[in-house]
């Protein structure tokens, strides 16, 4: 279906570009929202097989749930930057051309033309990365599989089951899976999904907002292995500030023995 629908786009749009040729960010779109589609029609249809209303993922949580979510939210950004580095860099001596391509070489988020930042096509990456990706991967994850397997088995079993297939999704494992448990906690809290999806768009935002800001004062930035391998400072201090942090938080989170998933089905 998605090659078919590559297909369609390409000749709708093929005579708009000189000499036919049709820039690589068309055919990111065209995945991205395809994906954004098919999540949600999984979303509808998983619903319709558990027999479960989505409107009561949207339940609206506390005021002051805000602040300590966006901190939890902080901490796994920055918990995940040493997970990377704890793991890819010495992978990137033993297998450096896996690691260029697996972590290296991922399709742009932020999209430049000649040292011009391309307006719409960067106004739809941030739509894809920080709106539909938010709701879409929270819908399914934090939604209807966490409460799902949470009924069959029970909570810590569906919390790090959702979270290890959230994870298989992304090019950083580990620090995905972190991001997940963190994530489904706050659903827990919040008895709903709407707290995740406002920190996972937060988060998301935070990455493009970082490539963003590299390519607005270097158009012609570009991450390589070797720039990976010479930021070794950079994974040190992401180390210690998560060790730091996390003995900090520890306190302030229960163990997963005590977390309770909200039965919300119809």
């Amino acid at each position: 279906m998605q090659l078919a629908f590559d297909i369609y786009i390409v000749s709708k749009v093929a005579n708009t570009y000189p000499n036919g040729i049709i820039p690589d960010y068309i055919f990111d779109f065209s995945y991205y929202f395809f994906n954004a589609a098919r999540m949600i029609a999984l979303a509808v249809l998983l619903a319709l097989i558990t027999r479960t209303s989505l409107l009561s993922f949207c339940s609206p949580f506390k005021s002051q749930m805000v602040m300590p979510s966006i901190e939890i939210t902080a901490f796994t950004f920055v918990a995940s930057g040493a997970l990377i580095y704890l793991t890819f860099y010495p992978l990137a001596f033993v297998i450096p051309s896996f690691i260029e391509y697996w972590f290296i070489n991922t399709p742009p988020i932020v999209y430049v033309t000649d040292g011009t930042l391309l307006f719409w096509p960067n106004i739809l990456s941030f739509i894809s990365l920080c709106v539909l990706t938010p709701i879409t991967e929270e819908l399914v994850f934090r939604g209807i599989l966490l409460q799902r397997w949470g009924s069959k088995y029970n909570s810590k079993v569906a919390i790090i089951l959702s979270s290890a297939i959230f994870a298989s999704l992304h090019t950083d494992p580990l620090g995905a899976f972190l991001f997940g448990v963190l994530m489904c906690y706050l659903t827990i809290c919040s008895k709903g999904i709407l707290l995740p999806i406002f920190c996972h768009a937060l988060y998301n935002a935070s990455v493009w907002g970082i490539s963003f800001t590299e390519h607005f004062f270097d158009p012609y930035f570009t991450y390589t292995l070797t720039d990976f391998k010479g930021d070794w400072l950079y994974g040190i201090a992401y180390v210690v500030i998560t060790l730091v942090w996390g003995l900090r938080l520890q306190p302030k989170i229960p163990k997963m023995n005590t977390w309770k998933i909200p039965v919300l089905y119809r």
